[in-house]
């Protein structure tokens, strides 16, 4: 509200903008002084919040005070009240334990073997936990599951498109990410099942099937089968 009205259109902020406010000034850890000078230099000529302009302002400003850092939320765990109580030594129950209580700059490292994420990794990393809001143990699991079927790749738009859909079914514990990423695994493979079980019964066609064949018939030979036949 310490934005003047001539400045910024009030009543054309909407809810969603808000919400992202919000967030965004949690997991950069702004006041309210930093979190409104950024909301000002993301207003547009039209006096609405640019939310693109917005989050690149958060980032840019991040990254300015604390010598190009990324947000502390790639550091963090699963929040503790979205955590499972372990209570075996299955190999399951290992691997939510794994995921709960590992940082996605952590897992990210122990999956390529460095010390330090690339660049890209890390901006996919901030893009989920920022821009897509996932929880840490979530983007583990997505991660993990994005190497083990894509080659070991780990593509922006690929990851994107899956985060959209565990975002949309709104998962949050890390059990819920790994039985989603299983079920479809299952799905891929059983489409692929069918698809390979099509070809096999598919009837393997001779070189001639469909082809005009020319017959050359011997006349005289013709004559003598009919001249047979017609004595039968």
């Amino acid at each position: 509200m310490s934005i003047p009205d001539i400045m910024l259109n009030h009543t054309k902020v909407a809810e969603a903008t808000k919400d992202l406010i919000v967030k965004l000034s949690y997991v950069y850890n702004f006041d309210e002084e930093a979190t409104t000078n950024i909301i000002k230099n993301s207003i547009n000529d039209k006096h609405n919040i640019d939310v693109a302009l917005l989050k690149n302002n958060y980032k840019n400003y991040y990254q300015f005070e604390h010598s190009g850092k990324l947000p502390s939320i790639v550091y963090k765990t699963q929040p503790d009240n979205l955590k499972k109580e372990v209570t075996s030594n299955s190999k399951k129950d290992k691997a939510i334990y794994m995921f709960e209580n590992t940082s996605p700059y952590a897992f990210i490292c122990s999956k390529s073997k460095t010390e330090k994420p690339t660049k890209a990794e890390l901006e996919i990393l901030e893009y989920l936990l920022v821009d897509m809001d996932l929880k840490p143990g979530v983007v583990n699991v997505l991660i993990d599951y994005v190497l083990r079927i894509n080659n070991n790749k780990l593509t922006k738009n690929f990851i994107v498109a899956i985060a959209s859909q565990w975002k949309r079914s709104n998962i949050e514990k890390v059990e819920d990410a790994m039985k989603f990423a299983q079920q479809e695994k299952n799905s891929k493979n059983e489409i692929q099942t069918k698809v390979i079980t099509r070809k096999t019964k598919e009837e393997v066609k001779p070189v001639w099937f469909d082809k005009d064949i020319d017959i050359e018939v011997d006349l005289d030979k013709q004559k003598e089968i009919e001249e047979m036949l017609s004595g039968v």
